[in-house]
């Protein structure tokens, strides 16, 4: 059963100041030492062992609406990281610098930040033996066990489909049928305003070849077809999109974007990016 864990600062001066408080720097230590220590409770901290931390923590619903920092850069939903990396992203989340997202590890470790300086750690258990000796004795922080969340992270329904040979062929043909009308291509690599490009795909080429080249893996595909050049307001109520590809600006309804997605694989042909489907 799913527990959470909610890492807080004790002082209010910290928790709405933050970096500009006095006491973050003692909080940011503390907090620290606990997200290490509880990592190495559940078998992927360095106390664990290398290779048991190895290659175990992965992103997941990243958020870029600013330029990433040269140092994540590479971040992408599925790609793995350390757990230092982990550590420095935890602190930039709870101090306002993002970039925002959730790590995950095997077995329903999950961590994502919270408001005033807070961290929410997700567990598959409360083991009796995870003491934190360091958090119980430390004035700074502030620890909260709270029941488990109403919906289990496991039974979150994702976007299965992959963007395998089939699937390119299968747009290459849609993008032939359709013309002269457009077939559009959207790539999410992440949630937030700079997470989404676009492209038009040629039909009669060999461009859909290149496309499956060109996106990155752990993006979420839309392929749309022939899209209304002028959608009604009604079509617009629940969420839309900008495409603007070459001399094309649309505004796409999210309903279309929704009907044909896939997911791009890594590089050994597993997904392992997690995007949720919202319209299960």
């Amino acid at each position: 059963m799913t527990v959470e864990l909610v890492i807080a600062p004790a002082s209010a001066e910290v928790a709405a100041g933050l970096g500009d408080a006095a006491g973050w720097s003692a909080y940011e230590q503390a907090l620290r030492a606990v997200l290490a220590e509880l990592l190495d409770s559940v078998g992927i901290g360095a106390g664990a062992g290398a290779e048991a931390g190895a290659g175990t923590l992965t992103v997941d619903s990243l958020i870029i609406n600013e330029p990433l920092p040269e140092r994540f850069a590479r971040l992408r939903p599925g790609a793995t990281i350390d757990v230092p990396e982990a550590l420095d992203l935890a602190v930039g989340m709870v101090i306002g610098d993002g970039p925002y997202l959730t790590i995950q590890a095997p077995g329903g470790f999950e961590l994502a930040s919270g408001w005033d300086g807070a961290v929410h750690v997700l567990l598959p258990a409360r083991p009796a033996e995870l003491q934190l000796p360091h958090a119980e004795q430390d004035p700074v922080l502030r620890l909260e066990w709270r029941d488990p969340p109403s919906v289990d992270p496991e039974d979150t329904k994702l976007i299965t489909a992959v963007a395998d040979e089939a699937f390119w062929a299968e747009v290459e043909a849609a993008a032939s049928a359709a013309a002269p009308q457009p077939t559009l291509l959207a790539e999410r690599w992440a949630y937030g305003a700079l997470g989404l490009r676009w492209f038009l795909v040629t039909p009669g080429t060999t461009q859909a070849q290149e496309l499956a080249r060109t996106v990155e893996p752990g993006s979420l595909l839309s392929v749309v077809v022939a899209p209304e050049l002028d959608p009604s307001p009604e079509a617009l109520e629940d969420g839309f999109e900008e495409a603007t590809v070459g001399d094309l600006s649309l505004l796409i309804p999210d309903e279309a974007l929704a009907k044909w997605r896939a997911v791009v694989p890594d590089a050994d042909g597993v997904v392992r990016a997690r995007w949720e489907d919202e319209t299960a």
